[in-house]
């Protein structure tokens, strides 16, 4: 008895301390599968990961490090192909192939196209416009409650645009339009216009833009608002007319 669970033992230790091999008698990895037919290749040949639709909602752990999956869906902003967990980052990333290798994965653009709670209008001076759709190579940038949520700690080079339209009034209108970084404004993010008196019975525009670089720390909110800082109260309203759209650029 004690020979047999002393043959058994050495077993255990050999399939634990060998290597695999799938179609192979002679694997060079701890783990090698190789096909029956080099020349065509059988249907089922091939090695398969998870194919997800989404993103998991809870991240992967420390000891998950290089975790693969495919992600294969049009639902969300997200390149469909390979990623891998990257535990250093606590993101997901993308594995770029001949495909997507000339697509620029330092970008991420967000836009949004009215303002919330409502439109600026009467007593109401001052509207968000949340962002609505996120584009991006990058998974750990996301939209978070209307705002952008930064992915990585770095540099980027943002960019602004946006436009708003009043319906006819003779009044002029002045706005200003702020980006804030976790719900505080800065000087150095803001644009002011004018939409001027209208004529004819025709509506007037007012477009913003803001270039500029800046350090960004990871989970850092993006958002955007714009206050009418002049004009009588009055019933005219005033919505987003060219949609706001913001691009950062990974400098790094």
């Amino acid at each position: 008895m004690k020979y047999f669970l002393f043959f058994i033992f050495c077993i255990s230790v050999a399939i634990t301390k060998g290597q695999i091999g799938i179609n192979t008698n002679q694997p060079k990895a701890q783990l090698q599968v190789s096909a029956k037919n080099l020349v065509s290749g059988e249907l089922d040949t091939g090695f398969g990961v998870p194919l997800l639709n989404n993103f998991p909602e809870i991240n992967p752990t420390v000891e998950q490090n290089g975790m693969l999956i495919y992600l294969d869906t049009t639902s969300v902003s997200n390149a469909t192909g390979y990623y891998y967990w990257d535990a250093a980052t606590t993101s997901w990333e993308f594995m770029l192939d001949n495909v997507s290798k000339d697509l620029d994965t330092s970008k991420t653009i967000v836009l949004g196209t009215k303002f919330s709670p409502s439109n600026i209008g009467g007593t109401i001076t001052r509207a968000n416009v949340p962002f609505e759709y996120i584009t991006t190579l990058d998974a750990s940038f996301e939209l978070s409650n209307g705002g952008l949520k930064v992915g990585k700690t770095s540099t980027y080079y943002l960019t602004f645009s946006g436009g708003v339209v009043k319906d006819v009034n003779a009044a002029v209108f002045d706005y200003s339009t702020e980006i804030l970084i976790n719900g505080n404004p800065s000087n150095n993010l803001t644009s002011t216009n004018s939409a001027p008196a209208n004529g004819g019975g025709n509506t007037r525009s007012a477009t913003f833009y803001i270039a500029t670089v800046l350090n960004f720390n990871k989970n850092d909110v993006i958002t955007v608002r714009t206050t009418k800082t002049s004009g009588t109260p009055n019933s005219s309203q005033v919505s987003v007319d060219t949609p706001y759209t913001l691009t950062l650029i990974n400098m790094k």
